[in-house]
């Protein structure tokens, strides 16, 4: 998956319901600042991901505008 789609422990956490189907599993993309699941594409898709930990996690959201107006 892409290096934005932050599928980390604190990030399932955040998620409403269930994060996996058959089809995959959802995931937050820091890059577009949305949820994501798995199976789809995007133009921006960057090589390198997923985000699978905490840290990682924590990383991506100091580096993003959220919350910082």
């Amino acid at each position: 998956n892409c290096a934005a789609f932050d599928i980390s422990p604190r990030m399932d956490e955040c998620m409403p319901g269930p994060v996996e189907d058959e089809e995959g599993r959802l995931g937050y993309c820091w890059m577009h600042s949305f949820k994501c699941h798995s199976a789809r594409t995007c133009y921006t898709w960057a090589a390198g991901g997923p985000i699978d930990t905490d840290e990682t996690s924590h990383d991506w959201q100091d580096r993003s505008p959220i919350g910082k107006d």
